[in-house]
């Protein structure tokens, strides 16, 4: 295999890298964590998983553009197919951008109802610890009459 097709297999196992990760920003925007707290924390693993898989490949992609020699660069048909997988990759993360961006507000604002939820069950514990405080009775207090 040249230094060429490895370069274009690699930016294709790069694409579909990055496609899974468009996979998971969709599952996310569809699930909400209230609802499926386990699924949505899979979600989130798997995804960080693909990241950490898509950086490896970016290292081997560095290491296999610095052994291009000039003459694979000058190829036109090598140019076009790298061209294409150029453009369809940007616009893949350019999509993961904006979803991850649309995620990233929707758990702002289940962040921010849990917190006024939360507030609230405070404030209702601190009134009915205030209520049942006065219902407690001594002993002492009932029995007034001791014969010793």
């Amino acid at each position: 295999m040249t230094n060429t097709e490895r370069l274009c297999d690699l930016l294709s196992r790069k694409l579909a890298l990055l496609e899974e990760i468009l996979g998971y920003s969709k599952e996310q925007r569809e699930l909400t964590y209230q609802d499926d707290s386990a699924k949505y924390d899979n979600l989130i693993e798997s995804r960080a998983k693909c990241l950490e898989d898509l950086d490896k490949l970016e290292v081997v992609i560095k290491k296999c553009l610095i052994g291009l020699d000039e003459s694979s660069v000058t190829d036109d048909a090598f140019r076009e197919k790298l061209t294409g997988l150029n453009e369809r990759i940007n616009k893949t993360l350019q999509t993961i951008i904006e979803l991850d961006q649309e995620n990233k507000e929707r758990i702002l604002k289940e962040q921010a109802a849990l917190k006024v939820k939360i507030q609230n069950i405070r404030k209702g514990r601190k009134g009915v610890a205030g209520y049942t405080a006065n219902n407690r009775f001594s002993a002492a207090g009932i029995f007034t009459d001791n014969k010793g």
